[in-house]
């Protein structure tokens, strides 16, 4: 454990903290007791100098004083007057943060990055224990792991009812600045313009969500369409935890596995030009897929998605012929979609539902699923958002929304969360991250990490499946003609 006394006495301490209460909505009961976690590798210098551990652990309290609801604690709403859910920040008791670090005996990242940072290399001190087993339940652990070459890699969780993952990563670029600038500049702390500070409160995304109920025909609209297939698909779901334990009894149980998958460039490129041979359109031409669809644009993540989608929907139609439903469960970031600054750190990762019928995905193209996937998005309305919110605000609708990440279920769903800015923003001061990894947490579910910057290195997707899914996926015609990298 590292050393705390000293980190906490100075000029960031109690004094910087003022009591404050954060209340928590439906959607961060989504989450659970879940962590959010994130790999950073980092090499040594040419000199094989140790990196400054001290710097980093003092440079993480400093940017967690910006971000005050990291030193809260959850309480419940037996515990309150008002019977509401909460996170207390205390300035005379605060959650410190969970601090550890640990020695990877003779690994070194040049091993690690011949293997593609392969999970079967990770040493066993990178493991790190979830936050609600640690003591107080911290909202926020750092795990430093030291390799025999001299570099590091930072292991963190943090607790997913409080932040999602774009919220994180303004928490990763305010703790990379002040890092850097300890270096630099010893005695300057940096300040943020107010149009980049941090907001926390609650309360604006309900401002936001009143101001969208002007919209009514749009409300009218969500809910005699979207929001009845939302319904309808939790009721499916109810239905289907039998079925789901029947399977289970016929085809034996399989165990959960880690998997790493990867596109190349060269791969990526394949399929995006696969894409764009169909949809292609221009002011002189628009395609029939175009005319048919009305989208002309669709993500790189949305054609990834498709790819995953498709594979496991066509394993699980082996494994479970019985049922006809296959089903994508996106996190999509709402922010600018209720009008909520980019600045807004809390869990705003809606689940967005995608539902398609096995034999429906079975006859679509690639490109025609990636577009049935962005006019999912595309459809995602303030006022939908409004009513979705809404729906999981009932308790039976959120114990069937979290039961779709239930393995039982897991011909049922998958999870993918993907699009952050992660090497732009992280310069901690002696070099850019060599490679970031996020873990899968949840399971089943992806977890995509797809550049911001042009790069020639593998798109690399972390994937928990069953056994026998996996050696479906693996006989995939279609899957392995993109997916070239496998660890």
């Amino acid at each position: 454990m590292v050393g705390l006394s000293n980190v906490y006495n100075g000029d960031f301490g109690n004094r910087h903290i003022y009591a404050q209460e954060f209340d928590l909505l439906s959607i961060d009961f989504a989450q659970g007791e879940s962590d959010m976690n994130f790999v950073f590798f980092f090499s040594t210098s040419r000199r094989k100098r140790p990196l400054p551990t001290k710097r980093i652990v003092d440079s993480l309290i400093k940017a967690m004083v910006q971000f005050p609801i990291l030193f809260g604690r959850v309480v419940p709403p037996k515990q309150r007057q008002d019977g509401c859910w909460k996170v207390v920040v205390d300035p005379d008791n605060l959650n410190w943060p969970d601090i550890t670090e640990a020695s990877a005996g003779g690994t070194t990242l040049a091993g690690l990055k011949r293997d593609r940072y392969s999970w079967k290399q990770w040493s066993r001190a990178s493991k790190v224990p979830d936050l609600c087993e640690r003591p107080n339940r911290p909202m926020f652990g750092l795990h430093i792991v030291q390799y025999a070459c001299g570099g590091i890699s930072l292991h963190t969780k943090v607790r997913h009812q409080i932040i999602d993952g774009n919220g994180i990563w303004r928490f990763y670029d305010t703790w990379a600045k002040i890092c850097y600038d300890i270096s630099m500049k010893p005695h300057v702390q940096p300040v943020c313009k107010a149009s980049e500070a941090p907001v926390h409160d609650r309360f604006v995304i309900q401002a936001a969500l009143n101001s969208a109920s002007s919209a009514g025909t749009e409300i009218l609209i969500a809910k005699n369409k979207r929001l009845d297939l939302e319904k309808f698909f939790m009721q499916l779901m109810a239905h289907q935890q039998k079925a789901a334990s029947e399977a289970a009894a016929e085809y034996g149980e399989s165990p959960w596995r880690m998997h790493k998958f990867g596109l190349s460039h060269n791969a990526l490129s394949k399929l995006k030009q696969t894409h764009d041979d169909l949809a292609q359109c221009s002011t002189a031409h628009i395609s029939e897929f175009v005319t048919k669809h009305g989208i002309s644009f669709v993500s790189s993540n949305d054609l990834i998605c498709a790819i995953l989608w498709r594979a496991i929907s066509r394993a699980h139609a082996v494994v479970n012929p019985e049922n006809p439903h296959t089903c994508l469960m996106l996190a999509c970031d709402v922010r600018h979609r209720i009008s909520i600054p980019s600045t807004y750190t809390g869990n705003l990762s809606f689940p967005l539902i995608v539902h398609m019928t096995k034999d429906q995905i079975n006859q679509q193209t690639v490109t025609e699923t990636a577009t049935h996937i962005r006019h999912e998005i595309n459809n995602t309305t303030p006022a939908f958002v409004k009513e979705m919110l809404s729906l999981m605000s009932c308790e039976k609708s959120m114990q069937k929304l979290i039961s779709m990440f239930d393995p039982s279920n897991a011909f049922l769903s998958a999870s993918i969360t993907s699009g952050f800015r992660m090497y732009e923003m992280i310069n901690f001061g002696f070099g850019k991250a060599a490679h970031i990894d996020i873990p899968a947490y949840l399971k089943p579910g992806f977890s995509i990490w797809l550049p911001t910057r042009s790069s020639k290195t593998a798109i690399f997707i972390n994937i928990a499946l069953r056994d026998d899914v996996f050696r479906i996926m693996m006989s995939d015609m279609e899957f392995r003609s993109f997916v070239d990298h496998i660890c």
